[in-house]
Formats: C-alpha cells, structure tokens, sequence
C-alpha cells in the first residue's frame, strides 16, 4: 500500500504515525501542516473545520480555543474571531454575531460578555456586528409635541 516503505532489508512496514508514503515516494514523509495521521498504514487526512494541526508530521487534529475558528478543512491555524463578532465554544467554524444595542470591539472575543458595550445613552443600535461605537445612532428626539403630549398625560388626575 502506499502508506507503506520498504525497510533496509526491503520487507514492507508501515509508516510510523504522522507519515505517510505518497505513492511512488522513495520514503515515509511527515504528514502536512493541517493534515493528521492518528494511525499507523493510513494515509494523511484533512482536520476537520473548526481543527486545525499546527505542526508537521501530527497524529491529531487540535479543536480551535475559546476566540477562534476555521470554517476550512486542513487548516494549519485558526483565526482570531475580529471585532464584531466572537466564539464561544471550543471547535467553532464561524464566530458569532455581537448582539444588538451596542458593539464588540475586542478582537478574539470568547464570549459576548466579554466584548459587548452598550450603545452610549442618548443613542441607539438595530444591527449586529458593530466594532465601535461609531455604529450606534444617535436617538431623535420627539419634539416639543410629543413633550406636550407627555406632560398633559402625566399632569391628568388619576381617578
């Protein structure tokens, strides 16, 4: 099989775990970066999103940490999930959005709570994925109609 070499005295044996022998290769070679080989005669498989293998020659596919994703298969690294968004769960393939009513400005975020900051008072956001502040809008006010309105209702005994 391809995932065997040939020793010194040309009896075939497998590949030692993180190598593999492409076909028509002379020798075993270190799995990729991105790739694992967890067993022994087997060929070098893609990690899985949301895993990444650091390393050449790895036997395992490591889940990517609190902060971080990889949508793509083989990935050697994971991304540090930008502003706007975070991932809280270890193994994530996407990150997800900052909720509404404010923004998450710190890149790498593991949680909401770690990220988000309320739109400052006096304004006001509908959308998701804010980075800074500068995305919230400032409140309109009502006008000296609706003040009227308001303080005409307030005033009103109650019966």
């Amino acid at each position: 099989p391809a995932e065997m070499q040939a020793d010194a005295f040309g009896v075939c044996s497998d590949c030692t775990r993180g190598f593999e022998r492409p076909l028509g290769a002379d020798a075993c070679t270190a799995c990729a970066s991105g790739t694992r080989q967890a067993e022994s005669g087997m060929a070098c498989s893609a990690c899985a999103p949301g895993k990444h293998a650091p390393e050449t020659g790895s036997v395992t596919c490591f889940d990517c940490p609190l902060g971080a994703y990889t949508a793509d298969a083989g990935a050697d690294v994971c991304l540090a999930c930008p502003k706007g968004k975070f991932a809280d769960s270890v193994g994530a393939t996407a990150c997800a959005l900052c909720p509404r009513g404010g923004f998450c400005g710190v890149e790498g975020a593991a949680s909401a709570r770690q990220t988000f900051e309320p739109c400052p008072a006096g304004t006001f956001s509908n959308s998701t994925s804010l980075e800074t502040e500068a995305g919230c809008t400032t409140c309109v006010s009502a006008g000296p109609a609706i003040e009227f309105i308001v303080s005409a209702w307030t005033a009103t005994p109650k019966r």
